[in-house]
């Protein structure tokens, strides 16, 4: 299922991220985002990898372009 997540409006990111990813319902997470920055990236991460240690499949676009993406 698609959704939408529209901040602050809809709490923070990363904690919403976080619920999702630790439920055994989903299968694929497809990040799409103009920017990333490492302190949010890290903030992700063990739940990232337990997410994909369970056989899931992710998929990241992350825009890199106006200097707004950590290397």
């Amino acid at each position: 299922m698609l959704q939408l997540i529209n901040q602050p409006f809809d709490g923070q990111l990363g904690n919403i991220l976080i619920d999702k990813l630790s439920e055994d319902k989903y299968k694929a997470f497809v990040i799409v985002s103009a920017f990333a920055k490492n302190s949010g990236v890290l903030r992700l991460k063990d739940s990232i990898k337990e997410f994909r240690d369970k056989s899931s499949k992710i998929q990241a676009f992350i825009g890199i372009d106006a200097h707004g993406t950590s290397y």
